[in-house]
């Protein structure tokens, strides 16, 4: 199996990912740690706070999309695989930590977090749920698939 991060576009993607980590790094004093490359994990991260893990990450590098255009355009809602969430939100659970959406905003350089679950894995933020046609990988193609789209008028912004 060939995972899409290896790929040049997923380096790119992994490259703008570390950045959006030290956005929030600097911000909250915690860590964040990257799940293995060459393994399909269900988390894209962990965020430890004094050698404990605080929290779950699912993260996403958005290209050529403002914070206007998210809160315009998409009626502030951040699309992610149901799929993701549905195995993050099992991850949050079995490790009693939350599960945290993280959309870096890259051309502004604007970091959004969303807590998505609480510690029990229990969500805690409105979404909705469509089936719909999207882009099928970092390196493009298209899939119709169940898709999450999250409330992101309350996300904490990061610079």
């Amino acid at each position: 199996m060939s995972l899409d991060i290896l790929t040049p576009r997923g380096q790119k993607t992994l490259s703008d990912e570390m950045a959006a980590a030290s956005i929030f790094e600097r911000g909250t004093g915690l860590e964040y740690y990257r799940t293995p490359d060459n393994l399909p994990a269900k988390v894209d991260a962990v965020i430890t706070k004094m050698g404990h893990i605080a929290g779950v990450v699912e993260t996403k590098c958005r290209y050529g999309v403002t914070r206007e255009d998210l809160r315009g355009k998409w009626g502030d809602e951040w699309l992610v695989t149901m799929d993701k969430i549905e195995h993050a939100k099992a991850a949050s659970a079995a490790l009693c930590v939350p599960l945290y959406g993280f959309l870096f905003l890259v051309d502004e350089g604007l970091l959004l977090t969303q807590k998505i679950t609480d510690e029990s894995g229990q969500y805690c933020v409105r979404f909705r749920v469509d089936r719909t046609e999207t882009q099928r990988t970092v390196n493009g193609g298209s899939i119709v698939r169940c898709n999450a789209f999250i409330d992101m008028s309350n996300a904490k912004e990061w610079r």
